[in-house]
């Protein structure tokens, strides 16, 4: 069982404190329950969803708009938070890659930002079977989540502006980058090909 906390605050875009709470049975098949606590956080990222979820491993995890670290220092960013039964605390900053077509060997990675008022498109890439963790010294550690393992919807375009949000300027999916765009659509095409022939079988 999970449960999700997130400190009220007069003003939505001030940063917050989001508690996960985890409870389960420990080794020796005793209740435990753990809480897991994190500063720096402003909402959720798919909107309509405040819900903590488990992940292959049996950690609470849930995404939301915060303050990661990186090379740079702190910037605000897609975060993945967890904790499981351990009492272990994990968070992620979340990218999304799409493929080099001229190199055919690296993707480039992107962060999720330009597309939080694409709520579908969103959903998808979070639900990507291509996921691998990058571990970073004295920062948070990156999870990428590759477009090639991500079954994109009819409706990926959808635009729904979240309420959260402020100063983002994709405005529309045709405002994202051009080679974001291209490669969503040019994976969505592909799908329904092969969709199109499975349905011709």
């Amino acid at each position: 069982m999970h449960g999700l906390t997130i400190e009220q605050k007069p003003c939505v875009s001030d940063p917050k404190k989001l508690e996960l709470v985890l409870v389960g049975l420990d080794g020796n098949k005793e209740l435990v329950v753990r809480i897991g606590a994190w500063n720096g956080f402003y909402f959720s990222v798919i909107e309509d969803n405040v819900c903590p979820f488990f992940n292959k491993e049996g950690r609470a995890c849930f995404y939301g708009y915060g303050n990661s670290v990186n090379r740079y220092g702190y910037e605000k960013s897609v975060v993945e938070y967890s904790i499981d039964l351990d009492n272990k605390m994990e968070t992620y900053h979340c990218l999304y890659e799409i493929p080099d077509k001229r190199t055919h060997c690296r993707a480039y990675r992107r962060s999720f930002v330009p597309i939080l008022n694409c709520p579908v498109l969103l959903k998808a890439l979070l639900q990507s079977t291509q996921v691998s963790k990058i571990s970073m010294q004295d920062q948070e550690n990156d999870k990428n989540f590759n477009i090639e393992g991500v079954t994109i919807p009819e409706d990926y375009k959808t635009f729904k502006k979240h309420v959260v949000l402020e100063n983002n300027r994709y405005t529309s999916y045709n405002l994202l980058p051009n080679n974001v765009k291209k490669a969503i659509d040019e994976w969505y095409k592909k799908q329904q090909r092969e969709k199109m022939k499975i349905e011709k079988k």
